[in-house]
């Protein structure tokens, strides 16, 4: 099962979409994986003849063995693959069908994970509930309401105090933190374990910039900060050395040619990274408006295996929760991620004489493996230069 995005690192194996034993060829989608955002197509990776290896219902996480796929001459002395070893081992005989342990692609109640993990653990058969999410699909606010409508179905009372000690605080409730909640702290706590972080933070001026913008909306009436600043990012690292990701296999270096920036998007119970590809030389209109399709989408849960992929950078903007100044973790396995605080009105000083502008603290947080503070701090160079040079802004907005 491959990855779906910094965010989401299970998925439940909800249809095959050839039969085992089918022909198929390399890019075919081959099976639907259910996630708690999406449900993606999976595509198969070479031609052969498929083996299915888990079942429908299976709850896979990343990487998964989902199947395997048998070149010409493999059908009658099947191979094993050992993840493990990293190795292929030969076993006698002809693979063994798993459709006779797969439960049937008939009937198959389309559920969000999260939903079944939740009606399982509280003795509710799923098939009687009415959907409400997306192709009508069962949430977890569906679980939730059938459990409230039934005697003794709604989650037990909050204890009286937290471990039953005396003078410790009165609990209001008790929740199981939700599959994004957890894969959010493990992808965060993996790139803080791997990565060697460093944020830079510097305040830049806005005025320019903002001026910018508001002759911008003549053309483009929605246009927004995110999209100038994914613009600016994705033109200061064209060509930086934190356009890059380490592999953590070999401990190679691994460059990128283009510029595909992440765009952080707040959902209910987490993030989401759509990415928009090509940054460094897509015109600013079409930024713009990939940027709200995909928070669009994302708020839908309509958003694809394709959108959250192939990012080489990312953007958090926190300035419309009126936030100043941050320090934003990788988005691994990106090298680099940029916090932009709020655009407000502060005391400046130019030329030696005190006045009112409006600035922004940008936050660069870096893997110190790619490089050093210097380079790093170029990049918001790059940035600030470009934000008050009315000239070069033209000359990005065309």
């Amino acid at each position: 099962m491959p990855s779906f995005g910094m965010y989401t690192s299970e998925g439940t194996l909800v249809e095959w979409l050839f039969p085992d034993g089918a022909e198929v060829q390399m890019g075919d989608p081959i099976a639907a994986i259910e996630t708690e955002k999406a449900t993606n197509e999976i595509p198969a990776p070479a031609s052969g003849v498929l083996r299915h290896a888990a079942p429908v219902g299976t709850l896979l996480k990343e990487e998964g063995v989902l199947g395997y796929i048998l070149a010409a001459g493999e059908l009658d002395a099947p191979r094993n693959f050992d993840f493990a070893q990293g190795h292929r081992e030969p076993v006698a005989g002809r693979a063994p069908s798993p459709e006779s342990q797969a439960p049937a692609n008939t009937g198959w109640i389309k559920a969000s994970p999260i939903a079944r993990r939740i009606a399982k653990e509280h003795g509710l058969d799923i098939a009687t509930l009415r959907p409400s999410g997306p192709g009508s699909r069962i949430v977890k606010a569906d679980v939730c309401a059938a459990l409230a409508s039934v005697p003794g179905g709604s989650p037990p009372k909050p204890q009286a105090a937290f471990g039953g000690g005396e003078g410790l605080p009165e609990v209001r409730s008790r929740a199981k933190l939700a599959a994004m909640r957890l894969t959010i702290g493990e992808r965060l706590k993996r790139a803080q374990s791997t990565a060697a972080s460093l944020t830079l933070v510097r305040e830049v001026e806005a005025d320019v910039l903002a001026a910018a913008r508001e002759r911008g909306r003549a053309r483009w009436p929605t246009l927004s900060f995110d999209a100038l600043f994914v613009k600016l990012l994705a033109v200061a690292l064209h060509g930086h050395p934190l356009n890059s990701s380490i592999d953590d296999k070999d401990n190679t270096l691994v460059l990128f040619q283009d510029v595909n920036v992440g765009v952080a998007v707040s959902v209910t119970d987490g993030l989401l990274v759509p990415v928009v590809r090509r940054a460094n030389s897509a015109s600013l209109g079409d930024i713009e408006a990939r940027i709200r399709d995909a928070a669009a989408r994302a708020r839908t849960n309509t958003l694809t295996s394709e959108d959250l992929v192939g990012g080489t950078t990312t953007i958090s903007n926190l300035g419309g929760s009126g936030i100043d100044a941050f320090t934003p973790i990788l988005n691994p396995p990106q090298s680099c991620i940029l916090g932009i605080g709020r655009i407000v009105q502060r005391p400046v000083v130019r030329n030696g004489s005190l006045g009112v502008g409006r600035t922004c603290v940008l936050s660069l947080t870096f893997d110190h493996r790619v490089c050093d503070g210097v380079p790093a701090a170029q990049v918001l160079d790059r940035i600030a230069a470009l934000m008050n040079d009315e000239a070069q802004l033209h000359v990005l907005m065309q």
